[in-house]
């Protein structure tokens, strides 16, 4: 059964989708969802002998996991347009707007969020509608005009980049500056990692209403950017 989860923020790649805003994949296979890696990882025991005598002795499962990453490869290779779908996008920023919502109710009430809260939902919205858009005219769009097929890849790569904040988010992780996808160091969440973080340190008195509001601003800021690159000038 295959399972996906967020990139961790202590992988060898991460800074390549939080300082860069370039896309990342990481495809394993793992006997155990709850074990994130073998307990010899990082040992001197983690060698050759091991793995090919009592981990994987025909490497069955290196090869399956091979043929993923190279028929990975190949999609992306060969597609025309590159295969990111940026609808998909739209509802994964309305599943994380919601949950933090939801999770950080009474924060938001007591730092009087109000209005900072109804922009974001207004910034997911607007993106929502504008991917919707967006990825039907990609559909019709002529593959055989490489000016057209140039324009449609170079925003959907533009649209990871609109998401990178230029000043850091996190006072402890500055090179994390992805103002969606950023993990909170203080406090176990995957998404707006800089809003969490806020909260995080207001509850001890370190930052103020102002300091949750402004990471709330800088998630907004972002979606809003990232929707604009899609409404640039017609592509034809």
């Amino acid at each position: 059964m295959f399972r996906l989860q967020q990139p961790r923020a202590g992988s060898d790649y991460v800074n390549f989708i939080q300082r860069l805003g370039i896309p990342i994949v990481d495809i394993r296979y793992t006997y155990n969802s709850k074990t994130s890696s073998n307990p010899l990882y990082h040992t001197v025991h983690d060698n050759f002998w091991w793995m090919s005598n009592l981990i994987d002795p025909q490497f069955k499962f290196h090869q399956v996991t091979t043929r993923v990453w190279t028929e990975l490869t190949m999609t992306f290779a060969d597609a025309v347009i590159l295969p990111l779908n940026v609808t998909h996008y739209g509802v994964n920023l309305r599943e994380y707007t919601l949950r933090i919502k939801s999770s950080f109710t009474e924060d938001f009430a007591n730092h009087n969020a109000s209005n900072e809260l109804n922009f974001l939902d207004q910034a997911v919205q607007k993106f929502q509608e504008t991917a919707k858009k967006f990825d039907q005219y990609v559909e019709k769009a002529n593959k055989e005009d490489e000016a057209i097929v140039r324009k449609i890849n170079n925003r959907l790569l533009n649209v990871e980049r609109s998401f990178i904040n230029l000043e850091p988010i996190l006072q402890d992780f500055p090179l994390q500056r992805h103002v969606v996808l950023t993990h909170s160091p203080s406090i176990r969440y995957n998404w707006y990692g800089g809003v969490v973080d806020a909260i995080f340190r207001a509850r001890k008195g370190l930052l103020t209403s102002e300091d949750v509001k402004k990471q709330i601003s800088i998630v907004s800021y972002g979606i809003n950017s990232a929707t604009h690159v899609l409404e640039l000038e017609p592509i034809e």
